[in-house]
């Protein structure tokens, strides 16, 4: 199948206007022989683009049974809406890894928005970022990955720690996928764990973040979203992270117990917050990173040898967004990868700890 073929499509009408979706395939920058899927949701007037990122078991085709998605994609305001189907749901092929190369993924959706649908998108810099339960984990790593690529972002009731969850998840309805897609328990391959996780990216956090998270989630607890909050204040990240516990909201069911009268107060805020930011992060002239396996800049990117380890770059720009100087440090991985944009000079780096091959990579 070419891609952008796309397998169906409808109109829906929203508040105050048209949209129409169409359920399209498009490539992976990262395995070119993979076929990826995602819904396209294009309004009548050009809108800023949105990204809504399904739950742990969920697809873009059940949709209509999230009930985080209808309080998110409920709100007035109108969005070019993508919806990826992460590898192995619906008809994206591939294998799930858990916040492994799937994250990629979400930026080749945006970026085959952008290119298809440029009449309906508004502006290119202004990409927003939300999901909710598994998807929300999607998002706090998301964020720690690609630090200046969202405006804005909004997670409800997401996994920031994947290790924690497991050990939390006494009934077994996750941890069997966790082990296959991660490749074993938190005991055995704890780095791994720790590569997929957003709380270890913390220090990352450029976007201005809103977590809403309830009180009594038995799915995913309310602790995923404190810690995060502390893990941030420590890093003096908490003036980009608002979060908001529901007291008594969520259950088996995240929403459960969830008014209306709250619901249209969260859809109101959730609005506020994406509004009120409509450019996209600057990276500083210098600075420092964690590397979960991957991390993508606009000015450059880290790649290991193998996306289950952990390390760090440090980096410094020009004033005209030049990567100068990289230092790339690693206690596991052996070999790195350095991607820099096609139009920019290459970079002078070093390397530590068990790193011993580097290689750059043009990108387009």
């Amino acid at each position: 199948m070419a891609t952008g073929a796309v397998i169906y499509q409808k109109k829906r009408r929203g508040e105050g206007s048209q949209t129409e979706m169409r359920y399209e395939s498009y490539p992976s920058a990262q395995d070119q022989s993979l076929q990826l899927f995602a819904g396209f949701h294009l309004p009548q007037v050009p809108s800023p683009l949105a990204i809504y990122m399904h739950g742990w078991h969920g697809s873009v085709k059940d949709g209509s049974r999230d009930k985080i998605r209808q309080l998110v994609m409920g709100i007035e305001d109108t969005y070019l809406w993508v919806e990826p189907e992460m590898r192995g749901r619906g008809k994206s092929a591939g294998t799930p890894d858990a916040n492994g190369w799937e994250l990629q993924d979400v930026i080749d959706a945006v970026q085959f928005a952008q290119r298809q649908y440029p009449d309906h998108s508004q502006h290119p810099d202004i990409v927003y970022l939300l999901g909710g339960s598994g998807g929300g984990g999607n998002v706090y790593s998301l964020i720690g990955k690609f630090p200046d690529f969202f405006s804005a972002a909004v997670c409800f009731c997401g996994i920031s720690d994947y290790a924690a969850w497991y050990e939390e998840d006494q009934v077994g309805e996750f941890r069997d996928e966790l082990e296959v897609w991660i490749g074993g328990d938190p005991g055995s391959r704890q780095e791994a764990y720790a590569s997929r996780s957003g709380i270890t990216l913390v220090e990352n956090l450029l976007t201005p973040l809103l977590i809403v998270h309830g009180t009594g989630d038995l799915r995913v607890p309310v602790e995923q979203a404190d810690q995060y909050m502390r893990r941030a204040a420590r890093a003096g990240k908490e003036s980009l992270v608002e979060l908001v516990e529901l007291q008594g909201v969520g259950s088996q069911d995240h929403l459960e117990h969830l008014s209306q009268q709250q619901q249209t107060w969260l859809q109101a805020m959730i609005s506020k917050h994406l509004r009120s930011h409509n450019s996209r992060p600057q990276l500083p002239l210098a600075g420092r990173f964690i590397v979960a396996g991957y991390l993508q800049t606009r000015c450059f990117g880290i790649i290991f040898d193998d996306i289950d380890r952990v390390g760090r770059v440090e980096y410094t720009l020009s004033e005209n967004g030049c990567v100068k100087d990289l230092y790339v440090e690693s206690d596991q991985a052996h070999g790195v990868t350095v991607t820099i944009p096609a139009h920019l000079a290459l970079p002078s780096i070093k390397v530590g700890g068990s790193i011993q091959a580097v290689r750059f990579c043009r990108r387009q």
